[in-house]
């Protein structure tokens, strides 16, 4: 048996001899092989027994078949290849030289010192590989273990791992590179100061798991990170936008500024840490397209978060009071707990549930949304201050009372600056509010403003945001009634009538009006003495001894109204006051009447009063009376006993002279609240759509065709003339119909119609059936008086219908006539409300009508005949628009069904007699004419009605026949009616027989 040990200077010469020749080829004992075959499969890695190698390698030399080799050194211009599941420890790899491993091969403790090691095909290099200065490849699903790259500045050391290839445990020293590319993946690796790890890839990209950085990390591509990969020291982050699955935690512990602009999603969570930095997250690309939209959490332990140019998306954040969120030129969309938060110009932030912050601040242009996805009840809570520059909030309410569902804010700190406050209905009906909706609740002090920006509007009402009332006036709240909006917006008579007096001047005001009641009274009071203190405050007050007629607020609020003219102007404003008026007003004391009682002087007041406001009082509530306790000059009586009551006193109208002590404005219990909500304009023109719709295609007989025959020339018969068409186009005035509203109207209309069939049914009567057809169009604008927002609405549409006609003699054109109608319209309607999206909807219906009258032939001359005509004509418009639902949710539908319109009324025209055929009839008309029921809309369920429903109508015109076929015949119409209704027509016929 041959000697199983070998001296490493044989192993030597052979390598030498046999370059490129198998070491499986040399001889070796049974016992030896058996030895090596146990200790490569059981044994340590730390010893190989009996190797095939050991010592320097000269040339390029292959081990495989499981052989093996031991502090193999290779120097520049050699290699060593081990395949074939061969093995290696304690290789020196050197400058130059290559030392490659394939097919399940592996080495342990291997030094790369300016050499290049490359693995592949499954093999490992399993513990202790150290890099000073060289390159290292990692591919084919190799793996590398317990791994150092570092050296100086003159000798890189890189490693790369791609195809598949993997590291576990390895760390990048100073001027180490770890290049992470393909699908490769590496896990516990340590990036010291100084280190760099950079990711690319052109697939989907390498994984990272159980990561800590305090040198570089360079994302060239999208990459996953899993487990905890952390910022620490003096880390960096280069990224150019790039996408970062996490599904693990992000740890940002550096005590350095970061800045990422990348992509995150995934499922895993982002912490910041160090109270000294700043966390910056950014996007490349467009800032609105979602960049971090990972799902895990996102904690704020200490410094700042910034989200710069991009978009955040799910991630619910939280933080420590101390921490800040700060948002530039980004979007949040998400819930924020316990941080500060800073919305910048241009940001948003969309709070997708409940908040609670420290402190918020919008700057200009930034924007708050409650509740983005557009549901309700969002409630974010500031336990510190609040402060805006013109930022922005939006509320989602559920519109209604006071109890309303609404996004809400509750700032227990102050409150500065200025808000823009936008409130987005969600399937809101309106309704009356109170107090209000409340959106804003400050409890500290409450300086800053807060405006409505755009309509708010629910149903058939429109809101208005303000302060509270009273104790309320730190809050907010949005209220649908009409006492809240300013008195510069409502009609006067649509007021309360409540006179706060806010003379700078009480004595001026005191002696003017003192003058003017003594010119009402006839001189009943000969003088007044002006009292010698000055009364308590700057708002003068009347006082006038014992009444004892009727109700003192009532004369106190209509005489103070008609004070208001006399003074020119003394009195600022009317308001509404919720509580009794405060002891300290400044009243207007008559003193001393000399020479009757105070009884008399009082009623004679009253009378004039009275006379002065028109005598208009509806209805009050007495309020209770006062003790009697004001302070008069010496010279004035202390009492009288005595009532005289002139002669002029009128019958007891419920207004009374103001007893001592009370003061010219109304107590709360003097008139009860109105709860009169504010309509919007849109009410006006679905309305004045459907009324405009219906009398679009309305016509009578005058319409039509006159009542000229002609001489047929070949048979000589007197025939009824044929083929006619008129056009009308008129303004309609709707006034003060609609309540709070001014609606507007123009229409033009074109129809055309002959006639198909013909008869006599005596000597002079005759009877016709015709056709008709016609194309109209409609406009009209809605304005608020209370709010001044506007709408515009239009409709057009076209009719076709068939009508019948008998006329008892109709060639000397007397007695009885009647006329049928009976049509089918079809419209296209829009409502275009300001600061809303248009809506369009249908309508369409049927009209019939029957109408009768006779004529009287009062007289006759060589020249002249003189008609009379009284007639009637009723009608059914069945014309009714389909329900629909707007762009904000509203339900709109329409209460028209049967809709009948009467008109009673007489024509008075005369007519010309001319041999050469031609005839000339003027004529004037008056009517009455009565609607059934109101046109009205609903919206939402709120009915909103036009309450003009009689009008009078006057007419004049002309009708002319130029010749046996051409008639010709013009008329201006115009109607008036309750609330200042007008509608003015002109309409123009032509009739022409071929």
């Amino acid at each position: 048996m041959k000697n199983s040990n070998r001296s490493p200077k044989n192993i030597s010469r052979n390598f030498k001899h046999h370059k490129e020749t198998s070491l499986s080829s040399k001889n070796k004992s049974p016992i030896a092989t058996c030895v090596a075959a146990a200790l490569f499969i059981f044994g340590s890695s730390s010893v190989i027994a009996n190797p095939d190698h050991e010592g320097i390698v000269v040339g390029k030399s292959i081990l495989n078949k499981k052989q093996s080799a031991v502090n193999a050194i290779i120097n520049e211009g050699n290699s060593l290849v081990l395949t074939d599941s061969a093995s290696a420890e304690h290789t020196a790899v050197n400058t130059g030289s290559i030392f490659t491993l394939k097919e399940d091969s592996t080495a342990d403790i291997t030094s790369v010192t300016g050499g290049f090691f490359s693995l592949s095909g499954s093999s490992k290099a399993n513990i202790n590989t150290v890099l000073s200065g060289g390159w290292l490849e990692v591919n084919d699903d190799a793996s590398i273990t317990e791994t150092t790259i570092s050296s100086d500045i003159e000798k890189k050391s890189t490693v790369r791992l791609y195809q598949d290839g993997s590291a576990t445990k390895t760390t990048v020293g100073d001027n180490g590179i770890l290049y992470v590319s393909g699908d490769s993946r590496a896990e516990e690796t340590h990036v010291t100061k100084g280190g760099k790890l950079i990711v690319y890839s052109e697939s989907q990209g390498p994984t990272l798991k159980n990561t800590q950085i305090a040198g570089t990390l360079t994302l060239k591509s999208d990459v996953t990170l899993e487990g905890k990969t952390e910022f620490v020291s003096s880390a960096t982050i280069k990224t150019t936008g790039h996408l970062i699955d996490n599904q693990g935690q992000l740890i940002f512990n550096s005590d350095k500024d970061i800045v990422i602009e990348a992509m995150i999603d995934g499922q895993g969570s982002l912490t910041k840490e160090n109270p000294l930095t700043t966390l910056t997250l950014s996007s490349a690309g467009d800032a609105w397209v979602a960049s971090y939209v990972y799902s895990g959490e996102t904690h704020i332990n200490a410094g700042n978060l910034k989200l710069a140019n991009t978009h955040f998306f799910g991630s619910p954040i939280s933080g420590n009071p101390n921490t800040r969120l700060i948002l530039e030129k980004s979007t949040l969309d998400t819930t924020v707990q316990g941080s500060s938060v800073f919305i910048d110009k241009h940001s948003i932030w969309n709070m997708l549930g409940d908040s609670n912050i420290h402190h918020l601040d919008i700057l200009d242009s930034g924007r708050h949304d409650l509740n983005n996805p557009g549901k309700t009840g969002n409630q974010l809570i500031i336990n510190g201050d609040y402060f805006s520059d013109n930022g922005t909030l939006i509320f989602h309410s559920q519109l209604a009372g006071d109890d309303s569902v609404t996004d809400h804010i509750l700032i227990k700190g102050n409150t500065g600056g200025h808000t823009n406050v936008r409130v987005i209905n969600v399937n809101g009906e309106g309704n009356k509010t109170d107090s209000g909706i409340q959106l804003i609740e400050v409890r500290g002090i409450s300086d800053g403003e807060f405006s409505q920006v755009g309509r708010i509007t629910a149903g058939a009402y429109e809101y208005r945001l303000g302060r509270g009332k009273d104790e309320l006036s730190k809050n907010w709240y949005l209220s649908s009634d009409i006492t809240d909006y300013s008195s510069d917006g409502v009609p006067e008579a649509e007021l309360p009538g409540i006179l706060v007096l806010k003379s700078d001047n009480a004595a001026v005001f005191s002696a003017k009006l003192a003058d003017y009641a003594l010119q009402a009274v006839g001189g009943v009071v000969d003088s007044f003495t002006q009292p010698e203190t000055s009364p308590p405050s700057n708002t003068p007050e009347l006082t006038v001894p014992d009444p004892k007629r009727a109700n003192a607020a009532a004369f106190s609020a209509k005489l103070a109204d008609y004070a208001l003219q006399t003074v020119g102007g003394v009195v600022d404003s009317f308001t509404q006051p919720e509580t009794s008026p405060p002891s300290n007003t400044p009243e207007l004391t008559v003193p001393d009447p000399k020479r009757a009682n105070a009884e008399a002087f009082s009623a004679k007041l009253a009378d004039y009063a009275l006379q002065a406001v028109g005598g208009v009082v509806d209805t009050f509530t007495s309020p209770e009376q006062t003790e009697q306790t004001t302070a008069t000059p010496d010279s004035t009586p202390k009492s009288t006993d005595s009532a005289v009551k002139p002669a002029s006193t009128p019958k007891p109208t419920d207004l009374a002279v103001k007893p001592a002590n009370t003061v010219i404005s109304n107590a709360k219990t003097a008139a009860p609240k109105r709860q009169t909500l504010v309509h919007t304009p849109e009410n006006g023109s679905y309305i004045a759509n459907i009324a405009m719709a219906r009398n679009l295609f309305t016509t009578r007989l005058e319409d039509r065709t006159s009542h000229y025959l002609y001489k047929d020339i070949v048979t000589g018969q007197w025939q009824p003339t044929s083929m006619w068409m008129h056009t009308q186009g008129g303004r309609s005035q709707f006034g003060h119909t609609v309540e709070q509203l001014n609606i507007k109207g123009n229409y033009y209309s074109v129809q055309l119609g002959g006639d198909i069939a013909q008869w006599a049914t005596n000597e002079q009567g005759s009877g016709r059936i015709g056709m008709l057809a016609g194309l109209g169009k409609a406009t009209n604008h809605s304005h608020s008086k209370v709010t001044s927002y506007h709408s515009r609405g239009a409709v057009d549409g076209y009719n076709l219908g068939i009508y019948a006609t008998w006329f008892a003699d109709q060639q000397h054109n007397t007695g009885v006539y009647i006329d049928t109608l009976a049509q089918y319209s079809w419209f296209n309607n829009a409502v275009n409300g300001q600061d809303k999206a248009e809506e369009k909807y249908k309508s369409s219906g049927f009209t019939t009508s029957i109408e009768s009258g006779y004529t009287f032939n009062l007289a006759n001359s060589d020249q002249l005949s003189y008609f009379i005509q009284p007639n009637a004509q009723i009608t059914w418009a069945g014309i009714n628009a389909q329900t629909h639902k707007t762009a904000d949710g509203a339900v709109v539908s329409y209460r028209n069904n049967g809709h009948f319109i009467t008109r009673i009324g007489a024509k008075a025209y005369l007519q010309t007699h001319d041999t050469l055929n031609t005839k000339f009839t003027p004529f004037v008309a008056v009517n009455w004419i009565h609607q059934n029921q109101n046109t009205g809309t609903t919206i939402s369920g709120q009915g909103i009605d036009n309450k003009i429903q009689n009008s009078t109508e006057f007419n004049v015109g002309v009708e002319s026949q130029i010749d046996q076929q051409l008639h010709i015949w013009a008329n201006i119409n115009h109607q008036i009616g309750r609330y200042n209704y007008t509608d003015t027509n002109a309409l123009v016929g032509v009739k022409y027989h071929f």
